[in-house]
């Protein structure tokens, strides 16, 4: 008996570790979320150094962590409705040719401020509902199996903190290197390639529409925690701004 209960995590870890679809949706969650937290500093130096302004900059910031938060609240509804994994290509699909958008337009001189303030909230409103939608699949993906959803989930958390800790230094880093028109590039292409991986290697999950509505009805509290995360790391990024400034 108590062999067996020793066993059983390391069996579920194994398990979940072997299972393919999920080493892919932990890989594009990684990419997509080191893409968002590159953002997080990207987009309101490129604000600062195009328009020599702390205060338009401080207009982009508060756009997108305000649509983060106003978005978070019916996020769990949006999930119920279209579905865990399209959510997630939704919320990657749309921010790769948005946030592409704002360099392009740059270069060719067409990039107005009140069009990069709605890209801002457009961006900060679909991050909102990708991490609750991240959360479902996972469950979705491992048929509802506390032990497995638990190893699972622990790989996810671990990962998220790693992009939350190393994702603004990389940043900075190619800032200095590329400068910040480039780097927006680059989060769009972190974006794009979470979009592909989830649309080429994450099956759509074989689940009833009724426990869709079960567990959409509960991602209110898990999406809170995604999105809070994003506001911290964007308060920062503004406050590093101010004092480079």
């Amino acid at each position: 008996m108590d062999g067996k209960l020793t066993e059983t995590p390391a069996a579920s870890g194994s398990s979940v570790l072997r299972n393919g679809a999920l080493r892919a949706l932990l890989v594009a969650e990684t990419v997509s979320t080191t893409g968002g937290q590159m953002t997080a500093l990207a987009l309101p130096w490129f604000v600062l150094t195009t328009t020599g302004s702390a205060k338009q900059m401080s207009y982009v910031v508060a756009a997108e962590v305000a649509a983060s938060v106003l978005c978070g609240i019916p996020a769990g509804t949006a999930i119920t409705r279209l579905g865990s994994r399209r959510t997630m290509l939704l919320c990657d699909g749309l921010r790769a040719p948005l946030m592409l958008l704002i360099p392009i337009l740059h270069a060719v001189g067409a990039l107005l401020f009140g069009e990069l303030l709605a890209i801002a909230f457009v961006l900060g409103a679909f991050s909102a509902p990708y991490g609750g939608a991240q959360r479902v699949i996972t469950a979705e993906l491992l048929a509802d199996d506390p032990g497995p959803v638990g190893q699972a989930n622990a790989l996810f958390q671990g990962a998220t903190r790693i992009t939350l800790v190393a994702g603004p230094p990389l940043a900075g880093v190619l800032i200095g290197v590329v400068g910040a028109t480039n780097v927006l590039v680059i989060d769009a292409a972190t974006f794009a390639a979470a979009f592909l991986l989830v649309t080429l290697f994450v099956p759509a999950p074989a689940r009833g529409s009724e426990g869709k509505r079960r567990r959409g009805s509960s991602m209110g509290s898990a999406t809170c925690g995604t999105i809070g995360s994003w506001p911290r790391s964007a308060a920062r990024s503004r406050s590093g701004m101010r004092h480079s400034r």
